[in-house]
């Protein structure tokens, strides 16, 4: 069987899947976004209840039958505006791979449908709770009033993105009350601060990786360009932790995510599920094989998402490293 990586090859969390691939001794094949205008080409069907048809990477033609695994990073910017025959060709390649994998009875890491609820940070969130995390108090609002009510009622409150954008987490300090009038036109979501330190777990299939992360700033990620400081190192994820990270993933439809916890003094707080992980980051900093497991869950090896969460599993940090 034929693994697909579809992204940008130069991409630290592409270029690691290829590199582990590459020592598995893998068949697999890179679709680069750049390509789909010319080098790639895909046709399929449903005929007879079956899924057929054929995928052309250069010069290889493979049938859909002999794709086993697919690492979906990116296939372009579907929303450019372009009206080149090659962009347009392009686009219409991606959506067709796009729709192919949505179906393929195959590893798709991760299908469209599923990814596409880290488009709402609150919808992702009652998900998350409906899987059985706790969640941080949230308030979705354009109303100033209303978060400065919000804001009377937790010590202190972070804001940020509402939407899939990646935005700087930041506090609600006083000079940003001023401006709060602004939010009239850009819905923003606001939350109590939990206070304790964070994990951030990723799961591959049913394997689990953490990564303790101990920082001056509000937002790690971003820690260094504001003067900050961030360290990190591996932990082992504690077994019904991980079934609980396990079954979250499966609970939201899909089997690579990472998923950002903090561990206080009141339980395991989820704050939201990354679909797209830039695991590369953590690896590098840790030293967790996640790539390595990657390849392993593409290429049909891997541990499989069979870990069931206890049912009576409660939201503690008991078997936890203290803060």
């Amino acid at each position: 069987m034929v693994v697909l990586v579809c992204g940008i090859p130069e991409e630290a969390p592409v270029a690691l899947a290829i590199q582990a691939l590459e020592r598995r001794g893998a068949d697999f094949l890179v679709i680069d976004p750049d390509d789909l205008g010319d080098r790639v080409r895909v046709r399929w069907s449903w005929i007879d209840g079956r899924l057929r048809g054929a995928l052309a990477v250069g010069e290889r033609v493979l049938d859909i039958d002999d794709i086993g695994g697919v690492y979906l990073r990116y296939l372009g910017d579907l929303t450019r505006e372009d009206d080149s025959p090659r962009a347009v060709a392009a686009r219409g390649t991606a959506l067709a791979l796009a729709d192919l994998f949505d179906v393929l009875p195959a590893r798709v890491v991760n299908r469209r449908r599923p990814m596409a609820s880290n488009n709402s940070k609150p919808l992702q969130s009652l998900l998350i709770r409906e899987a059985g995390f706790l969640v941080p108090p949230t308030l979705v609002t354009s109303d100033p009033e209303r978060v400065r009510t919000f804001a009377a009622e937790h010590p202190s409150v972070i804001y940020k993105s509402a939407s899939s954008v990646r935005s700087i987490v930041a506090p609600l300090a006083e000079a940003d009350r001023a401006r709060l009038p602004a939010i009239r036109g850009l819905v923003t979501q606001f939350q109590a601060e939990i206070k304790g330190y964070e994990l951030r777990v990723h799961v591959v299939g049913g394997a689990t990786f953490g990564a303790r992360i101990n920082s001056d700033r509000t937002d790690y990620r971003y820690a260094a360009s504001q003067g900050g400081r961030t360290t990190m190192h591996e932990v082992e994820v504690p077994r019904p932790l991980a079934a609980r990270c396990v079954a979250l993933a499966r609970a939201l439809e899909m089997t690579f995510v990472g998923i950002d916890l903090i561990i206080s003094d009141a339980g395991i707080v989820c704050l939201e599920v990354n679909p797209c992980p830039g695991y590369s980051y953590y690896q590098e900093a840790t030293g967790s094989p996640i790539a390595d497991e990657l390849a392993a869950f593409l290429d049909g090896a891997g541990v499989e998402a069979g870990v069931e969460a206890p049912a009576d599993q409660p939201a503690s940090r008991e078997s936890l490293p203290a803060s």
